[in-house]
């Protein structure tokens, strides 16, 4: 698949086809290269999407951390 066309995510419909893309860039994107790069990107707005959902339904914080994994995409690329 080529570079995603994706550029925000405003429901579920489209969370799930970041995460189905992210799942797919999971293991073969690398540091600083375009599918790298593109995986950052739906990561930040995986992340975007889930905060303002949990946020909206009054989620405390440690929720928020135990919910989203973007957690484990910061600590592979070390963004």
């Amino acid at each position: 698949m080529a570079i995603t066309s994706i550029k925000s995510i405003s429901s579920k419909q489209d969370l799930e086809k970041a995460l189905k893309r992210a799942d797919e860039l999971w293991d073969v994107a690398e540091p600083n290269t375009p599918k790298g790069e593109e995986l950052v990107m739906l990561t930040q707005l995986i992340e975007d999407y889930e905060l303002a959902i949990i946020v909206s339904q009054r989620v405390d914080q440690e929720v928020i951390v135990s919910y989203s994994f973007i957690y484990c995409i910061y600590k592979v690329f070390g963004v």
